[in-house]
């Protein structure tokens, strides 16, 4: 039982340190100024770029879902009542 928490864990702070990351990088990459240039070459660096962002935000997304997976139910959270519960 401890292995699988141990081994959990590890996972937990991978997935945070791979979040923090491309947060960071997510963060730097829109904060550039956008390239300016002439001809077709400006067009397909603006394209290259908003895939780029895109893909960014898609890893930070599946990344949040597999540590969401992992993460313990909150017991700080309470169940919604059900119809006609007093509270």
């Amino acid at each position: 039982m401890a292995r699988s928490n141990y081994n959990r864990d590890e996972e937990l702070a991978r997935i945070r340190a791979d979040l923090r990351y491309y947060r960071d990088l997510l963060r730097e990459y829109a904060s550039m100024p956008k390239d300016v240039a002439t001809g077709t070459n400006g067009s397909n660096q603006h394209a290259v770029r908003q895939h780029a962002l895109a893909d960014i935000q898609a890893i930070i997304k599946d990344l949040e879902r597999e540590l969401t997976s992992l993460m313990p139910p909150s017991r700080n959270l309470r169940s919604m009542p059900s119809r006609g519960e007093i509270l």
